[in-house]
């Protein structure tokens, strides 16, 4: 089942971030996660949802917020970046420690 998004702004994160600097293996934040897919799953993206132009991070991050979708509420949220739900990043309440 999917429902619409019903989050703060803090969830979202900045999509200004250093590319590098905000890589995780548990996002706190839509644009974290986004950051944080591999190599492979952006250049797929990429290519099937923006015909082949290499899309930034704050253009997915539009894409996610008008798709509007989340496969569930608790945490890993699963936030559907296309309406088809291809492409799905999941975003944490909290990071992990080391």
């Amino acid at each position: 089942m999917a429902y619409a998004h019903s989050f703060s702004a803090d969830f979202y994160g900045d999509a200004y971030y250093g590319e590098y600097e905000h890589r995780s293996r548990r996002p706190v934040d839509l644009s974290e996660a986004i950051f944080s897919m591999t190599k492979r799953e952006y250049r797929k993206l990429c290519r099937r949802k923006f015909n082949g132009f290499e899309a930034g991070v704050e253009d997915i991050m539009l894409m996610a917020i008008e798709t509007d979708t989340v496969s569930n509420f608790d945490s890993p949220v699963e936030v559907w970046i296309d309406p088809d739900g291809d492409f799905r990043v999941l975003v944490y309440d909290w990071e992990e420690e080391d």
